[in-house]
């Protein structure tokens, strides 16, 4: 159990937690965590499918508040990264779920596996969109955040892989410390774009 929780906290990062529960709920919460990870983010069938993307661009355009005072070129770019950001914390999620599945027992090495697989392609392919892209004068630090999180992601997934491989908690330290760190570069640009991203109902 000890285990689980530094794992969960990334999970809680990811998704703009700010506390930490008692240590009395641990472990029911590590459980509840597990459960809805099974359900929402592991199973193959909730995977994005990159070959039409314009479908995965609208779902996540469909319920955007953008920030009122952009320019024309300033909400095109909103527009097209909003994607790709949350397909990228979609994907961080899966991973980082999956292993407190596999640490808890409840998903086997070849899960694992499957995911941070698949967890590189699809952040390859994100940081390749995110190239693409030609921000506004006025957004090209936004660009340029995103970029350096994206390499601290592919950085962090191989000390994630070490960690599973050796026990080592280092490696641990290291994957929660590169990916927290990308989450809170991605986070400090957020609100320059979208006002709905900390409150998606």
């Amino acid at each position: 159990m000890k285990k689980i929780l530094p794992i969960t906290i990334v999970l809680m990062t990811l998704t703009s937690c700010s506390s930490i529960s008692s240590p009395e709920r641990e472990a029911g919460d590590a459980q509840q965590t597990s459960t809805f990870v099974q359900h929402q983010t592991v199973d193959s069938s909730g995977i994005k499918d990159y070959s039409n993307y314009e479908t995965v661009k609208e779902e996540a355009l469909h319920d955007a508040k953008f920030v009122d005072d952009l320019t024309e070129e300033e909400l095109e770019f909103a527009k097209k990264i909003r994607p790709l950001h949350f397909d990228l914390k979609t994907m961080i999620l899966r991973m980082t779920g999956t292993g407190i599945l596999f640490l808890s027992g409840g998903t086997d090495e070849e899960d694992l596996i499957q995911v941070r697989e698949e967890t590189s392609k699809k952040i390859a392919f994100i940081e390749d969109e995110l190239i693409k892209l030609d921000p506004p004068p006025s957004m090209e630090h936004i660009l340029a955040v995103y970029l350096e999180s994206v390499k601290s992601y592919k950085e962090s997934i191989t000390y994630f892989e070490q960690y599973f491989e050796t026990d080592d908690k280092r490696f641990l330290d290291e994957f929660l410390r590169r990916s927290n760190q990308a989450n809170d570069n991605i986070k400090s640009v957020l609100f320059e774009m979208w006002s709905d991203e900390l409150n998606p109902n």
